[in-house]
C-alpha cells in the first residue's frame, strides 16, 4: 500500500511586525522634538527728509522694531553721499552709532545718510537726506541813541552773534554790518535808566535805520 502525504502550503499573509498604515505613530519620548524659531527681520525708519542752510547743524532721530521677544537692537549711521568739497565723513557723525545722529553742514547741495538697524541676525536699512542751501545775502543796521543822549548797547541774533556798540559807555549810534536776516535784540541802558531790550529786525541786502526815543521804545524809520 502505498501511504500519501498531505502537505499544506499557506499562502499570502503578512508578518506580524509589518506596520499598519492604519494607526499613526506613537512619538518615543526619548527623541526631543526638534521646533524651529522664525526670525522676524527688524524695521528702520531713519526720519523725515530736512532743509536747511549752510552751516547750520542738522540731527535726526531714528527707530528701529522687532516682534521676536528678547531681541536688541543696534543702530548704525553712514555718509553714502555729500556735496563736493565737503569734509564731512561717516567718522565726523555725532552718535552714528546710537539712534540720534548729528552733523553740521559746510557745503551747498545733497548729504545722504543711511540707517542700519540690527537685532544681530537679521537688519533693515532706511536713507534720509539733508537739502542745503546757500544764506540770503546779508543786511545791516543802524540804531540811533542819540534822542536818548547815548547809551551803553549791545546787539544778540541769530546763530550766537553777538556785537557791543564800541563807544561805551554813550555811544550814540550802534552800526553793524554783513548780518544773516532775521530777528535780533538790543539791549541797552540810558542814562539813569534800567537796562531794557528790544526787538529789531534786518532785511536782506538792506540797511535798516532805528531810533530809540525817549521813552526808550525802538521805532523802525526806514530800511533802505
Amino acid at each position: 500500500a502505498v501511504v500519501g502525504v498531505a502537505g499544506f502550503v499557506v499562502m499570502g499573509g503578512g508578518s506580524k511586525d509589518d506596520a499598519d498604515p492604519s494607526v499613526e505613530p506613537v512619538n518615543d519620548p526619548k527623541i526631543p522634538e526638534v521646533v524651529e524659531v522664525v526670525n522676524t527681520p527688524p524695521t528702520a525708519d531713519a526720519g523725515p527728509d530736512q532743509s536747511v542752510r549752510v552751516g547750520r547743524t542738522v540731527g535726526f532721530t531714528g527707530s528701529g522694531a522687532d516682534e521676536d521677544e528678547g531681541d536688541s537692537l543696534t543702530y548704525t549711521w553712514t555718509l553714502s553721499s555729500a556735496p563736493s568739497g565737503s569734509s564731512i565723513s561717516t567718522d565726523s557723525l555725532t552718535g552714528a552709532d546710537t539712534e540720534k545722529v548729528s552733523f553740521r553742514t559746510d557745503k551747498v547741495g545733497s548729504y545722504q545718510l543711511e540707517l542700519s538697524v540690527s537685532d544681530g541676525k537679521d537688519s533693515a536699512t532706511d536713507s534720509v537726506s539733508v537739502s542745503v542751501t546757500a544764506p540770503p545775502p546779508p543786511g545791516s543796521i543802524r540804531i540811533s541813541f542819540f534822542p536818548i543822549g547815548g547809551a551803553e548797547a549791545s546787539l544778540k541774533g541769530p546763530s550766537g552773534y553777538r556785537f557791543s556798540c564800541p563807544r561805551n559807555p554813550h555811544c550814540m549810534k550802534l552800526e553793524a554790518d554783513n548780518l544773516e536776516p532775521g530777528s535780533y535784540t538790543v539791549s541797552f541802558t540810558a542814562r539813569g535808566k534800567p537796562q531794557v531790550s528790544r526787538t529789531v529786525n534786518v532785511r536782506s541786502s538792506k540797511q535798516c535805520i532805528y531810533n530809540v526815543e525817549r521813552d526808550t521804545s525802538v521805532v523802525n524809520t526806514k530800511c533802505q
